[in-house]
């Protein structure tokens, strides 16, 4: 169950009430215009605005941060509650020096669990990963990783029959920003990876 929100005060200035709403209002349209896929402003625009509006660029980056995740924050989250078993998939398709993988569902009494593996001698900072399976809720649960390799964790409901699991007809999309935070001198800087959408052959 949802924790209640508490609010940090019980102060509000009702002069902002209208500047308040024109930002509800902004994100409804920024979603709507997207078609919930809005993705993340590039560096130069951030600083542009920062600079523009006097607002702190921190600032702007958590608030879009928080936008991207629109989907996982409006989603009620499933916590997988008891393993039952693998099943294997073992799909994979590659682009341009991209692999992805997606070996096994593990699967659980309220939820399946497919786990999406990248690897590439691109991959060098964080890498943003989304699943879409038709007739499916798909969320982000773990991941992580380092250079050149990624994993990423996705709760899928309502459970997966094991008799489907080889032929899901999965979209995973792929990006990252190609930022390394320990990067030696000498190393040329990374090319980020562009949106690439991936539909693995399966069955």
């Amino acid at each position: 169950m949802q924790r209640q929100f508490e609010p940090p005060t019980e102060y509000y200035d009702e002069r902002i009430k209208s500047v308040d709403e024109n930002i509800v209002a902004s994100i409804a349209t920024r979603q709507h215009l997207s078609h919930g896929q809005p993705g993340f402003p590039k560096d130069a625009y951030m600083e542009q605005w920062a600079q523009q509006y006097a607002v702190p660029i921190p600032l702007l980056q958590r608030t879009f941060a928080l936008l991207f995740g629109w989907r996982d924050i409006v989603r009620e989250r499933v916590e997988p509650d008891q393993f039952e078993r693998f099943v294997p998939i073992m799909t994979a398709e590659n682009q341009q020096d991209l692999w992805v993988t997606v070996p096994y569902l593990r699967q659980y009494n309220n939820c399946s669990i497919v786990e999406v593996l990248l690897a590439s001698p691109h991959l060098s900072g964080p890498v943003t990963v989304d699943l879409d399976i038709a007739g499916y809720e798909c969320q982000r649960h773990g991941g992580g990783g380092s250079r050149g390799y990624w994993r990423q964790e996705f709760v899928v409901t309502p459970v997966v029959p094991d008799d489907q699991a080889a032929t899901l007809g999965m979209t995973i999309r792929v990006a990252s920003d190609g930022r390394i935070r320990r990067r030696p001198s000498d190393e040329p800087e990374p090319q980020p990876i562009p949106p690439t959408i991936f539909r693995p052959r399966s069955g």
